[in-house]
This record gives structure tokens, sequence and C-alpha cells, in this order.
């Protein structure tokens, strides 16, 4: 049981994802996520979301994992930093002080992680 590789947690429930399908509907093909006993979780459209993106200043794609989570985070802080001139006193505050809790948050994940 140690050498398992450790399945993906499904974004929707939390669940362990057994495997990804696509399925294609009127030319659009989407994501489920299929979990054990049979349960399947809807996770987006392939590609990105077609009339969201037009609206937001980055481009917005479903997350199927961790790297296009990443990807969306340097998304965002890019947007912030891009635009902060348009963000109140508070707003920039409020801002500062939740990426100081976020990464001593991962700075823990990656000490518990590295055994330390």
């Amino acid at each position: 049981m140690g050498g398992e590789e450790r399945k993906p947690s499904c974004p929707r429930c939390g669940l362990p994802i057994e495997r990804l399908v696509s399925k294609k509907v009127f030319g659009r093909v989407y994501i489920y996520a299929y979990h054990r006993g049979g349960r399947q979780c809807y996770l987006g459209p392939e590609g990105e979301y077609v009339l969201v993106s037009k609206l937001q200043p980055f481009t917005l794609y479903p997350i199927h994992d961790a790297d296009r989570l990443v990807d969306y985070a340097f998304g965002f802080l890019e947007s912030i930093t891009h635009e902060s001139q348009k963000l109140t006193k508070e707003q920039i505050k409020q801002v500062i002080e939740y990426l100081r809790e976020t990464l001593e948050k991962l700075e823990e994940e990656l000490k518990r992680r590295e055994g330390g």
C-alpha cells in the first residue's frame, strides 16, 4: 500500500477520481470525473469557458489539475498587480493580509511534505 500512487481529489466533491471522461455534446467537449460506486461529477468544458472569458482580464479554463490551479493563481496575482490603481487602500490591505495568510499555509504544507 505504501507504493500506491495517491489519486487526485475531485474539485467538486473531494472524493478520489478513478478516471476522467470526455463527452462530446453538440460540438463541445465536457469533462466528468468518475468515482468508485459509479458517482460522477461534472468538471466543466474542455478548453476555455467561452462566454465568461470574454468578460475577464484573463482566460478562464476548467480546473482539472494542480497545474491549472497554479496558472490561475499567477493570473489572478498578475491582474491584481496590473490593476492595483483601481483598488481602494482597504482592498489593497485585504489582499496583502490574505496573501500573507496563504503564504504561511503554503510554507507549513511544504515543511510537512519535506518532513520538517
